[in-house]
């Protein structure tokens, strides 16, 4: 297999993987108040770990790699949470971002 092909095979793995775990999550958050919230914190686990490996490897957190890596978490979260809802949790009112909707 050439390289442009193994590069097109793994994206497409990477995105059918991707949306396969944001539409389960996503079902999983809204069935369940408390799901919704252990999902929320595995997201921030998520985030802790990506730094956590840049750091390990001698990479600035602010890298582009680990910035890149920290953006797709992110729009994982919001595609498996709902955006609308953390903007709700991210308000001054609300206390953190790992509540229940």
């Amino acid at each position: 297999m050439d390289h442009e092909k193994e590069i097109i095979s793994l994206s497409a793995e990477t995105i059918a993987i991707q949306a396969v775990l944001v539409h389960v999550l996503r079902r999983l958050a809204k069935s369940n108040p408390d799901l919704w919230k252990a999902i929320a914190v595995g997201f921030d686990d998520a985030t802790s770990e990506v730094e956590n490996i840049a750091l390990q490897h001698g990479a600035e957190a602010k890298s582009e790699r680990t910035l890149e890596a920290l953006r797709i978490v992110e729009v994982n979260r919001k595609a498996s949470l709902g955006a609308g809802l953390l903007a709700e949790r991210e308000s001054p009112e609300m206390s953190s971002r790992s509540e229940p909707p």
